[in-house]
């Protein structure tokens, strides 16, 4: 029997940039997988960012706000075609508006969380 090519699993893990997020991308490292992580725009040097820079060929950055509509259709187009074996949500949100209910924040996050995890069927 031929030898068929090793399937590298692959993580999309929306949220990425410390903390859990972070975590979960070194340890999927540790593991054999690639990872795909997203950070926010205006993030500054991460955490993820110097574990891409140490493994360059299997951590990949994407820029992805879960608030904001336009950048998860941009995120889409950006990795159509591409297959992920797991997609883990870890994205959190802060509150710049003080005027601002729970319940608001809470709608804008769980929207962005839906809009997020019905992406990949699209890919």
């Amino acid at each position: 029997m031929p030898n068929a090519p090793i399937h590298t699993p692959t993580v999309l893990l929306i949220g990425a940039s410390r903390g859990l997020g972070y975590a979960m991308a070194a340890e999927f490292l540790k593991k054999g997988w690639n990872v795909v992580g997203t950070v926010r725009a205006g993030n500054d040097r991460t955490l993820l960012h110097d574990l891409a820079n140490a493994h360059p060929d299997r951590v990949a950055i994407e820029t992805l706000d879960i608030t904001q509509p336009e950048q998860i259709q941009a995120l889409r187009e950006r990795l159509s075609g591409r297959t992920f074996d797991v997609l883990f949500v870890n994205a959190g949100t802060t509150n710049p508006d003080p005027t601002q209910t729970i319940g608001e924040v809470c709608r804008v996050v769980l929207s962005g969380h839906v809009t997020v995890v019905s992406m990949p069927f699209a890919l």
